[in-house]
C-alpha cells in the first residue's frame, strides 16, 4: 500500500468504519502496519465474503441449510458487533475500549476466513478452518511488518475460536460471540434456535 494513496473503505464496510475506526482516530492503530493489514482484510472479506458462512458439500442438516443463507462477510460483521459489545461492557473508558478496537475488528471479522472458497482446499479443510484463518490473518501483518503486542493472543483466539481452550478473555469472549450471532442467525432463518 502506498504511502501516498488514500485507503477506499469498501462500501459495505462504511457504517463500519464510522462506527468503529474513524471515532478513535489513528491512535489505536501505534503500530505502522496493523491499518494496511486490517486494509486487506476489509478487501478481502468484501471481494470474497459474500459465500455461505458454513462450508458443506451438501447442507446435510436443517440447521446448515438454514446458515447457508447468511454470508461470510454477515457473519463476520454480526461477530465482531459482538465482540465489541462485551469489550465496551468490560472497559468502561473510552480510552481503553479505544486500544482494543483494532484487536476487536480483526478477530471478529478474521475468524472464519478459512471458509473462504479458494481457501477450501479439501473436505477436510473445513474443520481447519479456525487454523486457516489464523494463518491467513498471520500474512497479513506479517504483510507490512506489522507486530503488536496483541499479535499471539489474537491468533491463539482466533485458532481456538471453537474449542475455546485456554483461560485468556479473547478467547473466551470471541467464542461467546461466535455462538451468539450463530444463534441469532439461526433465529432469524426458521425462528428458532440450536
Amino acid at each position: 500500500m502506498s504511502s501516498n494513496k488514500k485507503y477506499q473503505i469498501p462500501d459495505v464496510f462504511v457504517p463500519f468504519y464510522s462506527k468503529y475506526m474513524k471515532p478513535y482516530g489513528g491512535c489505536h492503530f501505534v503500530d505502522p502496519g496493523v491499518f494496511p493489514a486490517l486494509c486487506d482484510l476489509l478487501d478481502l472479506l468484501a471481494n470474497e465474503g459474500n459465500c455461505p458462512s458454513v462450508v458443506a458439500r451438501k447442507f446435510a442438516n436443517e440447521i446448515a441449510k438454514a446458515l447457508s443463507t447468511v454470508t461470510l462477510l454477515q457473519h463476520s460483521i454480526n461477530v465482531t458487533e459482538n465482540l465489541a459489545t462485551q469489550y465496551r461492557r468490560y472497559y468502561h473508558h473510552d480510552l481503553d475500549f479505544t486500544f482494543c478496537v483494532p484487536l476487536i475488528l480483526f478477530a471478529g471479522l478474521g475468524h472464519d476466513l478459512g471458509k473462504i472458497p479458494k481457501y477450501v482446499t479439501s473436505w477436510q479443510s473445513r474443520f481447519r478452518h479456525p487454523e486457516v484463518s489464523a494463518d491467513i490473518i498471520l500474512n497479513m501483518l506479517d504483510k507490512y511488518n506489522a507486530d503488536p503486542p496483541w499479535k499471539l493472543m489474537l491468533l491463539r483466539a482466533i485458532r481456538h475460536h471453537h474449542a475455546s481452550i485456554g483461560d485468556d478473555r479473547l478467547t473466551a469472549w470471541l467464542c461467546k460471540a461466535d455462538r451468539e450471532a450463530r444463534e441469532r442467525e439461526l433465529w432469524k432463518a426458521t425462528g428458532s434456535v440450536i
